[in-house]
């Protein structure tokens, strides 16, 4: 018997369900071992851009400062450490992150890996947050606790904790959407129209 597209799309689906997850690789910016460094490399995002910009990534905001009822913000996760490396005698860590967006009955999904300094996460990720939530900013981190300077033992274990957290206040809409756009930018987290082809985990 002749086997129809539905047939042979259902054979497809259930052969690639075996395959493996493709993965953003962000190259690791050695050049930029300074946070004025990574700073000026990464693309900043100006307050009359940050609606348009959070839009590449599945994020609706009314303005850099508000978010409005009920707007869309897609699954932000954060939390894994893929283990560090030293590279021009300096330790970067490998950050895995996922977003995935589900308007409606649709979903997509991208995952990536980005590399940075402690350094960096804690004068361009850690200070602007805690800085923009003040006093609330104990409330949301109770429990997960950001890395001490220098990256004694137990970095890893406190970076992913402070990471999840962070996720979370993203999601619940805690910080602006200037800052998330911050965040996006600072992650290297990849567009929904991005080809995610071009690197395999």
């Amino acid at each position: 018997a002749e086997t129809t597209f539905h047939d042979a799309y259902d054979i497809l689906v259930r052969a690639a369900a075996t395959l493996p997850r493709c993965m953003f690789i962000r190259r690791c910016p050695l050049e930029a071992k300074s946070t004025e460094q990574l700073s000026s490399k990464l693309k900043r995002v100006e307050e009359a851009e940050v609606v348009q910009f959070l839009q590449q990534f599945g994020f609706v905001a009314l303005s850099a400062d508000a978010w409005g009822e009920k707007a869309q913000r897609p699954e932000l996760v954060l939390g894994v450490i893929d283990g560090h490396r030293e590279k021009g005698h300096h330790t970067w860590y490998a950050i895995i992150g996922k977003v995935q967006v589900t308007p409606g009955e649709t979903s997509s999904t991208r995952r990536w890996v980005v590399e940075r300094r402690l350094a960096h996460i804690r004068a361009l990720l850690h200070d602007p947050v805690k800085r923009e939530l003040g006093k609330e900013y104990d409330f949301h981190f109770k429990g997960a606790h950001f890395p001490h300077h220098g990256g004694p033992s137990g970095t890893t274990a406190r970076m992913e904790a402070w990471l999840a957290a962070l996720s979370r206040i993203i999601q619940t809409g805690e910080l602006s959407p200037a800052l998330v756009a911050s965040i996006l930018s600072f992650l290297e987290v990849p567009q929904l129209d991005e080809d995610a082809g071009q690197a395999i985990s």
